[in-house]
């Protein structure tokens, strides 16, 4: 009985449920911080308790490589592919000018594979085809402060630094929106599968 009326005693001083309450998994209310840095956390913990493949940034083969992978060896038994492959390896560190240029001056030794070298784009392509593995790239702040997601996915500059999102120069002179810097995220499951 004092249980009881210790619970009426405090369903009677609570305080009324604010507006801005969703509810929680557990059918607890969420209350929405007015505290900005809590606020955003809530806004990127949402995003995540609703990702999925499909509205994420994977393309729909990289989806379905993802939900039905290939099974048994790889074959790159074909010459020409091997050696775009083994370029493509030793370039690792280096710059997509480092592999252009390599396979340049190859094709001006050896001009009949110029059919079937393949491109720095088309060996990068046929890597994450035969890996499984995918990079997906994200704008993100020049000073490293946050990427363009979630919350900030919107935003012209920084949330913390207010640095511009984009290239000025190139904005102004072309009127593209090239970001200034990009991060990339390898997603876990394909790398799991490539094991």
């Amino acid at each position: 009985e004092l249980e009881q009326i210790a619970q009426l005693q405090a369903a009677v001083h609570a305080e009324p449920v604010p507006d801005n309450v969703e509810p929680f998994e557990d059918n607890e209310p969420l209350v929405h911080s007015r505290i900005e840095h809590l606020r955003i956390s809530q806004q990127f913990i949402k995003e995540i308790k609703n990702a999925t493949l499909e509205n994420g940034k994977l393309d729909e083969d990289t989806i379905a490589r993802i939900r039905n992978p290939d099974q048994g060896p790889v074959d790159v038994s074909d010459p020409d592919t091997r050696l775009s492959l083994d370029l493509f390896m030793a370039c690792d560190n280096a710059s997509r000018k480092t592999y252009t240029n390599i396979r340049d001056s190859i094709l001006r030794r050896f001009p009949e594979l110029s059919d079937n070298l393949l491109s720095y784009n088309n060996t990068k392509n046929l890597v994450a085809k035969l890996s499984g593995v995918v990079s997906i790239p994200d704008d993100m702040c020049i000073n490293s402060c946050h990427a363009f997601t979630g919350p900030f996915s919107d935003r012209a500059t920084c949330y913390y630094c207010s640095e511009p999102r984009y290239d000025p120069v190139v904005v102004e002179k072309m009127g593209k929106q090239v970001p200034r810097k990009e991060a990339c995220t390898m997603p876990l499951g394909p790398q799991v599968q490539a094991i």
